[in-house]
């Protein structure tokens, strides 16, 4: 337990010893005279687009230099991103539920921002920012004009939610200028909803652009590998045998996917984990009189979705921490009491009759993620009963230590 404790020490105080990571990409940057700068950007996972950048000519170089949207026209990540600098107007109200005006908001203000390029095609190309406020979405025409697709909700004056959607009125528009005769166009436009995916639907039937495939950031890696459990499992209550901890140390097998919302920083990870274990626990009173001994042996399967996210985060390396709810189908092929009387042991089976065949518990986890192959983790599971018993319970602690491999690139 030491060492266990000492190593969760290590990973907690870890985030704070090594906060000047960075992740510096292969990339460039579009000049305002048109010339190309070609370097490395410090790429992070922007859910909120970047109000500046930071970029050095090389790796090896210790000189960065800052770029807001006013001082270049545009930068891009090899094979990964790209961003334009578009200075106009842009709406000034909140659209993100529940931070909502009391009415309706068309105010706009003039500011410069970087724009994400989010699908590229002729004659529409639809490009995406977002700050605190809200999401804005924008159309291009033919790398020319650029305008806002705007959406507003708010409260109205019985302080329900209601929507202006301006939005659909400029679809309308461009593809009554680029493809009128596309077949549906004004009945699909008008279920599209304010979201990427559907606008870029849209774009790409006025583009009349059959491609299937839309470039995504999200990405999956699958993973396979064993985690060496410490399990303590102990009785509370009105019971003979409580608080007489039996501890065993078994192997689980685990397996799984892991979902990332950007599949160039793996930042956040949603993962769906399967795990198989096992647990023997016996429990033994050595009264001279009535010596008596529970044997209990479980086997279990368990589904676990979770959410890690990277404290740390490059791509040879990275530290993350999460949690998640296991959710436990469970069998008792031994669930015995014995007491040890003359002539002979007197043996109940299926002693105790409430053991849960469904029960959850939750999950924490913290570890390290090497070259995008190795994943070696502490795992905590913290008491959860699995007994319904009524004057006491059974539950069992798990201290673990883990390695995955992970699959793919």
């Amino acid at each position: 337990m030491k060492t266990f404790r000492l190593l969760v020490a290590l990973l907690l105080a870890l985030p704070a010893a090594i906060y000047a990571q960075s992740n510096f990409k292969p990339a460039y940057i579009l000049k305002l005279n048109g010339d190309t700068l070609k370097g490395y950007i410090n790429y992070r996972e922007w859910n909120i687009t970047p109000e500046n950048i930071e970029f050095k000519p090389s790796l090896s170089s210790k000189s960065i230099t800052k770029f807001q949207p006013s001082q270049i026209s545009g930068f891009g990540i090899n094979n990964i991103d790209r961003y334009i600098s578009y200075m106009g107007r842009i709406s000034a109200d909140n659209n993100i539920f529940p931070e909502l005006p009391s009415q309706l908001d068309t105010t706009t203000k003039l500011d410069t921002v970087f724009l994400h390029l989010s699908y590229t095609g002729k004659p529409l190309s639809l490009l995406s920012q977002r700050d605190n406020q809200k999401y804005r979405y924008f159309v291009q025409e033919n790398n020319g004009p650029i305008t806002e697709l705007k959406m507003h909700q708010y409260y109205n004056e019985s302080s329900q939610l209601s929507t202006a959607n301006p939005y659909i009125d400029v679809l309308y528009q461009l593809s009554n200028k680029y493809n009128p005769t596309a077949k549906n166009i004004n009945l699909n436009i008008q279920k599209t909803d304010f979201v990427q995916s559907d606008i870029v639907r849209i774009i790409k039937i006025i583009n009349s652009d059959r491609s299937k495939n839309t470039p995504s950031m999200i990405g999956t890696k699958f993973f396979a590998g064993v985690i060496m459990s410490r399990i303590t499992t102990e009785f509370k209550g009105n019971f003979d045998f409580s608080g007489i901890p039996s501890t065993s140390y078994f192997p689980r097998i685990t397996g799984g996917i892991d979902l990332f919302t950007n599949k160039y920083t793996q930042k956040l990870i949603w993962r769906g984990e399967l795990t198989f274990s096992m647990l023997k626990a016996s429990f033994k009173l050595n009264n001279k009189q009535y010596p008596r001994e529970y044997a209990i042996n479980q086997f279990s399967a368990s589904l676990t979705p979770q959410v890690l996210y990277s404290f740390y985060n490059t791509d040879n390396f990275k530290f993350y921490m999460g949690a998640g709810i296991g959710l436990n189908l469970s069998t008792y092929p031994k669930n015995t009491y014995t007491e040890f009387s003359e002539p002979k042991a007197s043996v109940q089976d299926d002693y105790l009759a409430h053991l849960l065949t469904y029960w959850t518990n939750v999950n924490i986890r913290a570890g390290f993620i090497l070259y995008k192959k190795f994943d070696i983790n502490l795992l905590y599971l913290p008491p959860i009963t699995y007994s319904n018993q009524l004057y006491f319970s059974v539950s069992s602690t798990v201290y673990g230590l883990g390695v995955n491999y992970r699959f793919g690139k």
